[in-house]
């Protein structure tokens, strides 16, 4: 089966630009397997750190690739080849199972495929083609829709945030993916949280920058969240860094998040 997320425009890629050569092309052929739906692609002999950047980038420059992929059980299995007396070549055969077995799996993306084509619909009806107009509009839909929750690894998703209960990190990703297919840069940013609307105390918290215009602006879909309300809170929408740094702390953003390998990212 094809995969329907193909027929979209491509996403806009940030975290990749981050990886060094080497690992950049890894990140292009595992990027390229999943967007062919398959779960097992051979690599040159890769390290655990080093897989550990090209998944974290991944996951976040392709919320779309990634939802589906059960980043708990990543396995690789490196292999060596003797060439002669001297020499030898090693390979590592990476596993990047799915996370909903048989059946499910086409349901999700087609659940996915009909989200996609809803905010499609909803461009054309709201006439939003500006930049601002898009990310507003995209914010808006997903603040009236969605309600915060920690159900499992799913509400760290993509899918989770388009089903309707998901925390920080799947709505950040959600949005990345919806203003990128509709033609506006953004990314998502990992940071500190201080005390604020839907999170309490210190936490790690996912969010977006998004390009408009000529300015690069954050925009804070999860402290935004009004499950229902005809009008979304606007208070974390289109703010400049000055104007949420009482609350929001971003790590150097010439740096990739880690943490993905051998686990599910918690609370981000």
């Amino acid at each position: 089966m094809e995969n329907p997320l193909l027929r979209y425009p491509a996403q806009w890629t940030y975290f990749r630009k981050l990886l060094t050569p080497q690992e950049q092309q890894i990140y292009d052929r595992i990027e390229a397997a999943l967007a062919r739906l398959e779960f097992k692609v051979r690599l040159p002999e890769v390290r655990t750190e080093t897989l550990g950047r090209v998944l974290s980038a991944l996951r976040y420059d392709h919320p779309e690739r990634v939802f589906y992929v059960d980043l708990n059980a990543v396995r690789g299995v490196t292999e060596r080849t003797r060439l002669g007396l001297l020499t030898t070549s090693a390979s590592t055969t990476l596993e990047l199972p799915s996370r909903y077995p048989g059946v499910d799996f086409f349901q999700k993306l087609a659940e996915t495929t009909a989200y996609t084509d809803y905010i499609l619909r909803r461009q054309q009806e709201t006439g939003a083609y500006t930049d601002y107009e898009i990310a507003k509009l995209v914010h808006d839909e997903l603040a009236r829709s969605i309600r915060y929750r920690d159900h499992g690894p799913e509400s760290h998703t993509m899918l989770g945030a388009i089903e309707g209960q998901a925390v920080c990190e799947g709505i950040a990703c959600l949005y990345k993916y919806l203003t990128s297919i509709l033609g506006v840069h953004s990314f998502v940013v990992v940071g500190e949280l201080r005390g604020s609307g839907q999170m309490r105390g210190d936490d790690n918290h996912a969010y977006n920058i998004v390009r408009i215009g000529k300015e690069n602006l954050f925009v804070d879909v999860t402290n935004d969240l009004s499950f229902g309300a005809a009008v979304p809170r606007q208070d974390h929408f289109a703010k400049t860094r000055a104007e949420l740094w009482a609350t929001h702390r971003p790590i150097d953003l010439r740096t990739i998040p880690e943490g993905v390998v051998g686990r599910e990212v918690a609370a981000w």
